[in-house]
């Protein structure tokens, strides 16, 4: 009963994490201790109340998500931002990576890319 409800919660932060753009969610996976430190705590505070039951069901949840921010940085990749350079950080499977990040990266492992005001303001970046 209780792994069960940590993964419909887990299932429940990877549908609202389908809804974000691409590039926010490379940006977030720079920050794996961040996000899985918000995503467990908003499953106690949602789900944990006064029962044992809910409190264990957000500490599975939590675990899961740590285990897919793992997985993500793994597989996808992040992006790192410096000043207005950002560096996209490859992941190891190709057919999750961005579609327009594949187009330019010619085959290294890193990418480093200055930011234009333009192409950073339509990708939710911060430009300096």
């Amino acid at each position: 009963m209780i792994i069960e409800a940590g993964a419909l919660i887990v299932m429940g932060f990877l549908a609202l994490a389908l809804k974000l753009p691409r590039h926010q969610v490379l940006i977030l996976l720079n920050h794996p201790l961040k996000v899985d430190l918000t995503a467990s705590w908003l499953a106690f505070v949602l789900h944990g109340g006064s029962t044992f039951t809910g409190g264990m069901s957000a500490t599975v949840a939590g675990l899961a998500m740590s285990a897919l921010t793992t997985f993500g940085r793994w597989a996808v990749g992040y992006i790192e931002i410096e000043d207005d350079y950002y560096t996209y950080n490859q992941g190891q499977v190709d057919w999750l990576r961005p579609k327009d990040i594949k187009k330019w990266n010619r085959g290294s492992r890193k990418l480093r890319r200055r930011c234009n005001e333009n192409y950073c303001r339509t990708r939710g970046l911060r430009h300096a």
